[in-house]
């Protein structure tokens, strides 16, 4: 059997861990919604060392929160170091008649079950002046659950920083968590379907903070 940490009783103290602490949120009042998302992915390896994925989402949200969003990413990854990837990308997104681009550069860590990233994104917006800088720190534990490997834990949790001002009320700094608890399921040796609740909360200075809860489902195909 794979077992990270020594033992099964160590991964599973170390899964109710983070559990714990991916539900925890700051004790702050909050408007709550509703979402649905359904992601397809699918990932192709170019070489060793490069892949290329493509990744098509799409999101019901009530007009509240910017009404339904559709959302399409193309990413180059590469292998610079034993546990050490280069994410290249581009993604566009489009909510309400408002459309939006986003060059992505992202650097991803690993070891065993655990990874670390970092992104930056360059968000184009339609009608915002400027192009607004954003940060987003993400650790992502995955842990299979059977000696095949075939069902895996997934649980993340994402925090999200605005770096400058795109319009001259913006505010800048932390601006959303986002954390996510499911599990990845793999059909076949090329095709996963991942289950997931994630919960989105929104910072917003001098009024509520936005929750969002949502399921999401994930379709990836891998070549």
């Amino acid at each position: 059997m794979r077992r990270y940490g020594g033992s099964v009783l160590a991964r599973g103290g170390a899964a109710s861990a983070l559990g714990i602490l991916l539900a925890a949120a700051p004790a702050r009042a909050h408007e709550e919604d509703r979402q649905f998302w359904v992601v397809q992915a699918v990932t192709a390896r170019i070489d060793p060392a490069t892949s290329i994925a493509a990744e098509l989402s799409e999101r019901a949200r009530a007009a509240a929160v910017g009404e339904d969003q559709l959302l399409g990413r193309i990413t180059l990854t590469r292998r610079l170091l034993p546990g050490v990837d280069l994410a290249l990308g581009v993604s566009a997104a489009t909510s309400a008649g408002i459309g939006e681009i986003r060059p992505e550069q992202a650097i991803i860590l690993t070891h065993g079950p655990l990874s670390l990233r970092s992104r930056l994104e360059e968000r184009m917006i339609d009608g915002v002046p400027e192009t607004v800088l954003r940060l987003r720190e993400r650790v992502l534990l995955q842990l299979p659950l059977d000696d095949a490997a075939r069902w895996t834990l997934h649980a993340s949790g994402e925090a999200f920083f605005q770096l400058n001002r795109g319009r001259p009320g913006d505010v800048t700094g932390f601006n959303t968590l986002r954390t996510q608890i499911g599990a990845r399921h793999a059909l076949t040796p090329a095709l996963a379907l991942t289950l997931l609740y994630q919960r989105q909360q929104a910072v917003r200075p001098g009024r509520a903070d936005g929750v969002s809860h949502m399921p999401v489902v994930l379709l990836a195909w891998t070549f």
